[in-house]
């Protein structure tokens, strides 16, 4: 399935080189653990708690950015 464009490439949604073994570990590791208990290993999405899960080589927390409101169409 990586050999389509958009997938692999300089612009491509998983970029220009194959993503790092350790990625796909933690990633899976995290499925599983999330499929298992409930909890993937990080603070739950919550009120007060609006922190986002960024999956990437450096994994960590980022608050939530919220869409700018549309302006009224009156």
């Amino acid at each position: 399935m990586t050999d389509q464009p958009a997938l692999l490439g300089p612009d491509a949604l998983l970029g220009a080189g194959a993503p790092p073994a350790e990625l796909a570990a933690r990633t899976h590791a995290a499925w599983i653990a999330f499929a298992t208990t409930g909890a993937p290993g990080w603070a739950p999405h919550e009120r007060g708690n609006r922190q986002l899960m960024r999956i990437a080589e450096e994994w960590g927390t980022d608050p939530e950015r919220r869409p700018e409101p549309s302006p009224s169409a009156g």
